[in-house]
């Protein structure tokens, strides 16, 4: 398998070392507006310095974790802003350096002017991130944590939120050192092989190291298994409305979103794009998708929503399949292009049988191969049998949440936990061939980074900047 070299990799020790800290940064921790409070943080070893020289009245002393009220000046004594301010003495703040938060009127002429004047006298402007990036760089969090703090920030739903939250208190961090440790526990055994071969020392078998390995990817499999569920958390479930032109999609689409987002005509093909709303039922982010009608045409603005729609089948967790009458389904998968119709038989359905305001008799349909959940019978333009699909694409997501460990919202956590394992499964195979312990201790040793690399103990510095441009610049 493929492993990084040493120099691709920064330990942490190394990256804390050349990084505590030569400049003082500083941002606006709030968003630039209209609002009652804007708050400029400052971060490092002149923020002190900066705050006596702009803040009146003169200070002699300023206590750690305490307000003090004034105000903002400038080099002729003229007052900037009335401000509250705080200091906050390393070690013991956000980033674990000497930190400062201004609390001054908000609206861009007021945050701006404070903002400059700090800049001016010595901080620069902070990358996005930055303060979370010192944090984790002086050892306050781990990498787990940092990305707690922007899946808080940008939490959709309450359970995306709570996720967020025990992470943030540690929970992945800790199901790591759980597997770490029994990693760690096999390799120094076979150090112990090793090192002493001839000395009255228990020597671990290579059955008992292929027995002893099983543990470690037990717990891999099963935060494995709940990353998709986690995903759908974080970032919603994503559900494709699909159907011929005119079959209701549209008028579904509003029902579900209980306000008149799309267009709706007995024109066939008035959806040329993909439409994309969110709802939230009972805490779980939901992502409409309103698709252009599957059919054939030579218009090309048609051809592209077409696609467009082909890709949304391809994305989405599940889809909604709207028909007028029972020869629709199968008109429909006719008109799916070959490699297309291979996926949408793989996906969730629910089929909507809509307008039965209009067509009192629906037929049962036969399935045609289709993984087809439920059936609902709808008049979506008037809002009928709508509560029923929302209360059943909740009882979906809530069906798949059986895992009562962590639960994986993130893509590079999810890679690096499968590289992780299949490190472990050569580990394995090896030891069960009887291959010398150098071999195994290579594949465990690589295992070990890999899950070092979550949490931040040793990380690839192009992961690292691309982890915090995600945040904003005042976190």
């Amino acid at each position: 398998m493929d492993r990084q070299t040493d120099d691709q990799r920064i330990p942490r020790e190394l990256k804390i070392k050349s990084t505590l800290f030569k400049d003082t940064i500083a941002a606006c921790a709030t968003a630039f507006g209209n609002a009652g409070v804007a708050i400029i943080r400052i971060s490092g070893n002149k923020s002190l310095k900066i705050l006596k020289k702009i803040f009146s009245p003169k200070l002699s002393k300023l206590e750690s974790r305490k307000l003090y009220y004034g105000k903002i000046i400038n080099s002729k004594k003229e007052v900037i802003d009335e401000v509250l301010v705080s200091y906050f003495k390393a070690p013991k703040s956000y980033t674990a350096e000497d930190m400062v938060e201004i609390y001054c009127h908000g609206g861009f002429v007021a945050t701006k002017r404070v903002l400059e004047k700090v800049l001016k006298e010595g901080a620069r402007i902070a990358r996005p991130g930055e303060f979370t990036e010192r944090a984790f760089l002086a050892g306050r969090i781990d990498l787990t944590q940092a990305e707690a703090i922007a899946d808080i920030i940008y939490a959709k739903t309450e359970k995306s939120q709570k996720i967020a939250e025990e992470q943030l208190a540690g929970s992945l961090k800790n199901e790591i050192s759980k597997i770490l440790n029994l990693i760690l526990k096999v390799h120094s055994q076979l150090l112990l092989n090793i090192d002493f071969p001839d000395e009255d020392i228990p020597q671990i078998t290579k059955k008992e190291i292929a027995f002893k390995i099983l543990k470690p990817q037990k717990l891999l499999k099963e935060m494995l298994d709940g990353a998709s569920l986690g995903t759908i958390y974080k970032e919603g479930l994503k559900v494709a409305i699909v159907g011929l032109p005119n079959a209701g999609k549209s008028s579904l689409l509003n029902a579900l979103v209980k306000d008149s987002r799309a267009i709706v005509t007995d024109i066939p093909g008035t959806t040329r794009d993909i439409l994309e709303e969110q709802i939230e039922i009972k805490g779980i982010l939901i992502r409409l998708f309103d698709t252009a009608g599957i059919t054939k045409t030579e218009n090309k603005i048609e051809k592209e929503g077409i696609l467009r729609s082909e890709r949304a089948i391809k994305e989405s967790h599940l889809l909604l399949v709207v028909i007028e009458k029972e020869k629709d389904l199968e008109k429909f998968l006719n008109l799916l292009r070959p490699e297309i119709k291979q996926v949408f038989k793989t996906k969730e359905i629910f089929l909507i049988k809509n307008k039965i305001d209009l067509n009192k008799g629906f037929k049962k349909i036969p399935a045609k191969g289709l993984n087809i959940l439920k059936v609902f019978k709808t008049a979506a333009i008037k809002g009928i049998g709508i509560k029923n699909i929302e209360k059943e694409i909740f009882e979906k997501v809530k069906n798949k949440d059986t895992t009562e460990g962590v639960l994986i919202t993130n893509l590079r956590q999810k890679n690096l936990l499968e590289i992780t394992l299949k490190y472990l499964e050569e580990a394995q195979k090896l030891a069960e061939i009887g291959e010398t312990e150098d071999k195994i201790l290579q594949e465990l040793d690589s295992a070990k980074n890999s899950l070092d690399k979550i949490t931040g103990e040793v990380v690839v510095k192009e992961a690292l900047d691309k982890i915090f441009s995600k945040f904003c610049i005042g976190k």
